[in-house]
């Protein structure tokens, strides 16, 4: 992976936006740095910091950004579907239905 000098901007302000404890092992010289980055993708909340490290992913090539979008989707289990949306059939509750006159609650 070459790194051009926007990289490395977007690198530091990535580093510069993240949590002491989080900063610390990130270092440009690392040779596994996209590894790392994914790692804290992962790990991180904040959608500002995460877009950044996708640029920078982006840039640093095809095979990272592919990497990045295999590892941030969850595993399957048997009981959901590609949607995430659970194949378990529940029954039906009867929910009554509030009914209100005149802004006071009729039952």
């Amino acid at each position: 992976m070459n790194i051009d000098r926007y990289m490395v901007n977007l690198f530091f302000e990535i580093k510069r936006n993240l949590p002491f404890e989080l900063r610390s092992p990130l270092k440009i010289s690392n040779a596994n740095l996209c590894d790392d980055l994914i790692e804290v993708y992962l790990s991180i909340d904040n959608e500002a910091n995460q877009r950044l490290i996708e640029v920078f992913l982006e840039r640093a090539g095809e095979t990272w950004g592919k990497k990045l979008c295999s590892a941030r989707i969850p595993p399957l289990d048997k009981n959901t579907d590609q949607r995430g949306i659970s194949n378990i059939k529940q029954p039906l509750k009867s929910i009554k239905k509030a009914r209100y006159y005149r802004g006071v609650l009729v039952e």
